[in-house]
């Protein structure tokens, strides 16, 4: 991704409101995300527990993905690779992009069928 091209360190931001949405941008290429949406909700709609409830739900959304693709740090979930389904790559190439360049394994110059 483009961290790895460049030495820019990545920040996902925008439409980042889970902490399944953290570890997509992670295995995307963010360095970090940056969750907003939903603690300025809670800060605006609640109290500051509210604030706090959400916080952990998001750090424990981060945990379940994490435990789910067998990644023991944030860190591992940058490098695990990223795999499309056959009608992903089929999309994909329709609009003339080459879903290899969005894997990290092409990185590694392993390609997945």
């Amino acid at each position: 991704m483009v961290s790895e091209a460049t030495d820019l360190e990545i920040v996902a931001t925008g439409g980042v409101r889970s902490g399944l949405d953290v570890a997509k941008a992670i295995a995307l290429g963010a360095t970090a995300a940056g969750v907003a949406y939903p603690l300025l909700q809670a800060a605006v709609e609640g109290t500051t527990r509210d604030v706090m409830v959400e916080l952990e739900k998001t750090i424990e959304g981060l945990k379940t993905a994490m435990y789910l693709t067998g990644c023991q740090t944030v860190e591992e979930l940058g490098a695990i690779p990223i795999m499309f389904s056959a009608e992903m790559i089929a999309t994909l190439n329709s609009l003339g992009l080459d879903y290899a360049r969005f894997t990290r394994a092409w990185r590694r110059g392993v390609m997945f069928p």
